[in-house]
């Protein structure tokens, strides 16, 4: 079996006349060089040779001359391995992305701080060529000294020293339910030291001893946090943010924040432990009293309510009483103002319940008797069938639709309605195979 082998490499590598020859593989595994750029040097090449590689396929072999001769610039210079490395006279030499990686320094600083510094070439470890691309690790160290004798923090954000826990301000943002932008604003000009992040990034860390002072309002037992809905309760008064407070009593959040605007709330954090300032019930109703609406419909289960005797829903509860697509519900209601109310589940419906004497007067013409087209989206009518553009586009075969709707753009049809309630023009067969005559022709 090992003759076998032995007897299949030298296929692959074959010698005519003192010459050795080899396919693309097998070139590429001897000289360390990517499959696609050798390829690609070796394009037009002369010399070449068929022959069978392992498994017996016929391919072309390249002398070693040639491959040499057209690979010069990509054999001179040590290849570094996968990690971007490699060892020449004793010296650590590195491409760019290596060093940062290795060193977890970022592209600007490294940048910055190579400006002008001399490289070697060498090739990656595809093999392809990097002019001037590999940095000695002595000029790497002497370049960022000052960098590397700087701590560098846990993968958590935070760093012990002297017995004090420091982070930085997304590590607290994380830890504390604060936002980034209020630990910026607070801590901006306070004492911090400097220290490398995970990523290599000299950022400015904070003591917890700092942090738990600046934040001390938001850290308390007593601070206020609302519920998911937005609010919670203190001393039997309910506090809640402006949007839960703009949502319960249906008024714009911009003319509620405009009319507490110099009415100091209480700092708090709201579901996602983000600082929020809570407003009380009576203080929020006392600024807003021109704005809250006393009384508000609720609608059951249905999507109805009750109001003086009269019948209000939303569209989409129309939609299922009266077989009618919600969508063209919309379109005769376009001029219409609705009622204010809230549906079952609480969220509140802005000018979203119709009165029904109006909804049914403007869909009148809607709710007589109309045909319903069933699956394939075609119903029959007085002995004739019916159906959509679409539908005859595809009972018909022709390719498309919008072809039925140019020719036959004049023809009222028939209105009816599909399987979901929508309301639609139904093209006649006899008026849409005269029509379309040669479209239907083509297809037989």
């Amino acid at each position: 079996m090992e003759d076998q082998d032995n007897h299949h490499r030298q296929e692959e590598r074959s010698d005519e006349v003192g010459e050795m020859y080899g396919h693309i593989t097998a070139w590429t595994n001897e000289l360390g060089i990517c499959n696609r750029i050798l390829r690609k040097k070796l394009q037009g090449a002369e010399g070449i040779i068929l022959g069978r590689d392992v498994k017996g396929r016929v391919t072309e072999f390249f002398p070693e001359t040639i491959v040499r001769a057209r690979c010069a610039d990509l054999l001179e210079g040590e290849q570094a391995d996968e990690n971007g490395f490699f060892t020449k006279d004793g010296e650590h030499f590195g491409h760019a992305t290596a060093w940062m990686r290795e060193l977890g320094i970022g592209y600007r600083v490294w940048r910055d701080r190579m400006r002008g510094a001399q490289g070697i070439s060498g090739r990656d470890v595809g093999g392809a060529p990097m002019n001037s691309g590999f940095y000695s690790e002595t000029i790497v160290r002497e370049r960022f000294a000052d960098l590397l004798q700087i701590e560098v923090a846990l993968e958590t954000g935070f760093i012990v020293r002297h017995g004090t826990r420091y982070g930085h301000l997304t590590a607290w943002a994380e830890e504390f339910g604060i936002t980034w932008n209020s630990l910026k604003q607070r801590l901006e000009s306070s004492q911090n030291i400097s220290i490398r992040n995970p990523q290599g990034k000299v950022v400015n860390f904070y003591s917890e001893v700092l942090v738990r002072e600046k934040f001390a309002d938001l850290l308390s037992e007593e601070t206020l946090v609302a519920e998911g809905d937005g609010f919670c309760m203190r001393s039997g008064e309910c506090y809640g943010h402006l949007t839960a407070w703009a949502n319960t009593l249906c008024v714009g959040r911009k003319a509620l924040e405009i009319r507490l605007k110099n009415v100091q709330g209480v700092l708090g954090k709201d579901s996602q432990h983000k600082a929020v300032f809570l407003y009380p019930e009576s203080l929020v109703k006392k600024c807003c009293a021109d704005l809250i609406q006393q009384e508000m419909l609720v609608a059951d289960e249905s999507g109805f309510c009750m109001n003086g005797g009269d019948k209000y829903g939303t569209k989409h509860a129309w939609q299922g009483i009266l077989g009618i697509d919600e969508l063209t519900i919309g379109s005769r209601l376009k001029d219409v103002q609705g009622v204010t109310g809230k549906v079952h589940t609480g969220n509140v419906i802005r000018n979203g319940f119709y009165l029904e004497s109006i909804v049914i007067e403007r869909c009148a013409d809607l709710l007589k008797e109309m045909p319903v087209a069933g699956d394939g989206g075609l119903f029959t009518h007085e002995g004739m069938r019916y159906g959509t553009a679409s539908a005859w586009a595809r009972d018909l075969r022709i390719a498309d639709p919008a072809k039925i709707r140019r020719r036959l753009r004049n023809n009222n049809g028939v209105k009816g309605k599909d399987k979901g309630g929508r309301v639609l023009t139904f093209l006649s067969e006899a008026e849409v195979r005269e029509a379309c005559a040669d479209l239907i022709q083509q297809k037989q």
